[in-house]
């Protein structure tokens, strides 16, 4: 029974271990945009059956059970679970800073190199050299590319798509979504009446399968009246502004939503693969489009912040620590106690 008592100790010092390596993590990553703390679950572990219950005889009225009597076994770590809730929401002021509103969505973002695809919280996005919307990492950011459609005679648009697709006008509130592969467009402004032209570059990546592709930034490149930039809106629509009050759509930002976010495998980097296991929903307009479906909304130019609650985490590990030091104290007793019976043969 003492072995027993010493592998208590042990067991107890490894969950603790473990338990205190979670609590680091936590609060390391205290500035970690979109970080999702994790919560440590212990349960005991299987002990030895010393009797069990033995019940009354059959038809016998006046006697009655025994107790089951077991030792435990110790302590187990038998889950880490992460706390998908709301982090604080900040104001940066940069346009590709995407954060959601709410604990409900996921951006997606896709490996270019490998075509896998991710889910994160992190909004803290760039442009790269390639003109796509990337996260810090080379991520491509995921989303809807709508068709062209605009007609107002004030601007004569053309586009140079090296062969791959021409459109003729630019678009204002287009709702159809292409399937071509990759494009990489430039769409050259002419503003009559005097206005300076200038050229107004385009990317982006649609996967044919679902009418759907990486979100492309809008650049542009040299002196141009008439064409403001602005950010995206609420439900992901990335809006530039024309002089005359209207506004073009091209492309827009759709979330990703999961049944289980714990069964989400977090691969560093503020990405999340394991989409089967955590029952990932269609990703498509119809599903995906935030504010709706119990999605959140986008807020432009700003970040998530990490939800790590450090006054939660120090308290939890001042008693963690009190915890493995009181485990420690079973494994130097029990050691004394087997050193008492190596010396009962002197």
């Amino acid at each position: 029974m003492l072995m027993s008592a010493l592998g208590s100790g042990v067991s107890a010092l490894q969950a603790f271990t473990k338990g205190m390596n979670i609590l680091g993590d936590n609060t390391a990553n205290v500035n970690t945009v979109g970080f999702k703390s994790s919560t440590v679950t212990y349960s005991s572990a299987f002990g030895d059956v010393l009797n069990r219950s033995v019940p009354t005889s059959s038809g016998q009225t006046t006697g009655s059970n025994s107790v089951t009597n077991q030792i435990g076994g110790g302590v187990q770590l038998s889950a880490i679970s992460k706390d998908f809730k709301l982090g604080s929401i900040e104001k940066t002021g940069k346009w590709s800073d995407l954060a959601v509103n709410n604990d409900k969505g996921f951006f997606q973002v896709k490996d270019s190199i490998n075509n896998t695809l991710y889910a994160t919280r992190a909004g803290n996005f760039r442009v790269d050299n390639n003109g796509f919307v990337v996260t810090q990492d080379g991520y491509r950011l995921q989303g809807l590319q709508y068709s062209a459609d605009y007609s107002e005679p004030k601007y004569g648009v053309t586009i140079d798509s090296n062969g791959k697709l021409t459109y003729t006008r630019i678009s204002l509130s287009g709702t159809s979504t292409t399937s071509i592969g990759d494009i990489k467009a430039k769409i050259d402004w002419t503003i009559e009446q005097g206005g300076k032209g200038g050229t107004l570059s385009l990317s982006a990546e649609v996967q044919a399968a679902i009418a759907s592709g990486s979100i492309s930034n809008a650049q542009v490149i040299g002196s141009m009246h008439g064409i403001n930039l602005l950010a995206f809106g609420p439900q992901g629509d990335f809006n530039i502004g024309l002089s005359d009050g209207k506004s073009c759509k091209p492309f827009q930002v759709l979330l990703m939503q999961f049944k289980d976010n714990n069964a989400l495998i977090h691969e560093g980097k503020g990405l999340y693969d394991g989409f089967s296991a955590a029952g990932a929903d269609i990703f498509d307009k119809t599903h995906s489009l935030p504010g709706t479906n119990g999605l959140g909304t986008i807020q432009g130019s700003s970040l998530e912040g990490s939800n790590v609650d450090l006054t939660e985490q120090f308290a939890t590990i001042i008693s963690t620590q009190r915890s493995f030091q009181a485990a420690s104290r079973i494994i130097t007793s029990s050691d004394e106690f087997l050193q008492e019976v190596v010396n009962l043969k002197r």
